[in-house]
């Protein structure tokens, strides 16, 4: 059966429920598969479709959902069959059963974004408004944002908003009421918040380190303008670097988070190696080809080990070659 077809048959059995990962791309892809809902003459109210913080997931009971962006590797329990359209590991259609078990529908080549995947799958003829801002997102999901002067904008402004539920509720219902010469005004106010945080960048490039072709960083996540602006450095730093690694350090030194950010290795592959190494410290993590992010939900990894980390990273990378 096609993705259509899968589609409208899991909805008239669970009506609609659209749990989506809350960046550019899951927001967006959201947005394009409510309104096609909505044209087949499914009731789909902006209650229908949510976004959880990532935090949030692993307490999340999940069943009869379709699910953008978001595999079972996010930590959620599975109580009850769902779809999900992602692009990650694998690209498609998917069936999620209990216990997280996937089952392909419509497999597919890869897609930059998730984004563009629901609207191949679906086979929606975007107007040109749509097109422009779904090339935007494509960029924005490829890392290559700053390629072009409208994804940078749209990037600026979601960086500007990533811990905001209001924020990806607003473009949602923007996207979906077809405002989009509103939201574009919404998203450039937005996008001037971020500017004035730049001049945070400085305070990261003293706090550079270089592990042969790996050059890791802090920031504050308690720092709402570092918060901001540490992706825009970790874009600078891959022009030079194989990998980047931005460290989110609490003011205790001990570890959030990382991101991993590379334009000439497998930033998926290498997580999983990392992964490895870690599994001891109770750590989750996921990613694609150009980007990822690894996650300490225990006080356990302190600002001492990055270096230990550091290294293992840089010995990692030197098998590479």
């Amino acid at each position: 059966m096609s993705a259509e077809r899968y589609l409208l048959d899991f909805v008239e059995r669970h009506g609609v429920k659209v749990i989506s990962d809350g960046d550019w791309d899951g927001i967006l892809a959201s947005a394009i598969l409510v309104k096609w809902l909505k044209e087949k003459g499914f009731k789909c109210d902006f209650d229908s479709v949510e976004f959880p913080k990532p935090r949030d997931l692993v307490e999340m009971k999940i069943g009869g959902a379709i699910l953008i962006e978001l595999p079972p590797s996010r930590g959620y329990t599975v109580v009850e069959e769902s779809l999900l359209f992602d692009h990650h590991t694998e690209t498609g259609l998917f069936l999620v059963t209990e216990g997280g078990r996937l089952k392909a529908l419509v497999k597919i080549e890869p897609f930059p974004s998730v984004a563009r995947l629901v609207s191949v799958l679906l086979d929606i003829n975007l107007e040109d408004r749509w097109k422009k801002m779904l090339s935007a997102v494509d960029l924005i999901d490829l890392g290559e944002s700053l390629k072009d002067d409208f994804a940078w904008i749209l990037h600026k402004a979601y960086l500007a908003n990533t811990d905001s539920s209001y924020f990806r509720k607003t473009v949602f219902r923007m996207l979906v009421e077809d405002k989009l010469n509103d939201l574009i005004s919404y998203i450039e106010e937005e996008a001037k918040i971020y500017d004035r945080a730049r001049e945070k960048i400085s305070l990261f490039k003293s706090r550079t380190k270089v592990y042969g072709e790996a050059a890791f960083f802090w920031y504050n996540p308690s720092d709402k303008f570092e918060r901001m602006v540490y992706r825009e450095y970790m874009f600078e730093l891959e022009k030079k670097y194989k990998l980047v690694v931005a460290i989110a350090l609490r003011s205790d030194k001990t570890v959030e988070k990382m991101h991993l950010g590379s334009y000439k290795v497998n930033v998926s592959n290498l997580i999983s190696h990392i992964l490895d190494y870690l599994k001891n410290h109770g750590v989750t993590g996921g990613g694609k080809d150009r980007a990822g992010g690894i996650q300490f939900p225990l006080l356990t990894l302190r600002e001492a080990d990055i270096d230990k980390i550091g290294k293992v990273v840089q010995s990692m990378l030197s098998k590479l070659k």
